[in-house]
């Protein structure tokens, strides 16, 4: 099998003009298989108040295993972003100038849909506030 880019963009989620991106469904056209898939690059919104200073982002996608586990239980997700920018800019992450997320399935998978949340601590476990769309690239093969 060999290697492509699955690109998501937040603004291709189902029911566009009624959800706040921070919990979206991605219908595929056609199913995508693959056995590996590795986060290479992410556009991100930093939106909050000049007080947050969070600087990690839980990426939970439902269809894929939890590879990343945090001292608290809800810390836990598929993928990390890293925040590098400041409130109001976008963060641009990048796989050869953050770190390696890889997830190997062990055999290929079919699927239909991606169900992508994404959380933040702020203080404890304020709810994620913003609303502004994202991108991922994936490697998948």
């Amino acid at each position: 099998m060999s290697q492509q880019l699955l690109i998501i963009d937040s603004r291709d989620r189902e029911f566009y003009d009624t959800t706040n991106p921070k919990n979206i469904k991605i219908v595929f056209d056609r199913p995508i298989t693959f056995k590996t898939i590795s986060l290479i690059a992410v556009d991100y919104p930093i939106a909050g108040a000049s007080e947050d200073k969070e600087s990690l982002y839980y990426v939970q996608i439902r269809e894929l295993p939890i590879v990343s586990q945090g001292s608290n239980i809800n810390d836990q997700s598929a993928f990390i972003i890293m925040r590098n920018s400041d409130i109001g800019n976008r963060t641009m992450q990048f796989a050869n100038t953050c770190f390696s997320q890889f997830i190997d399935l062990g055999r290929p998978t079919t699927f239909t849909e991606f169900n992508i949340g994404i959380r933040y601590r702020k203080k404890s476990n304020d709810i994620l506030q913003f609303y502004n769309d994202y991108t991922f690239v994936f490697a998948i093969s």
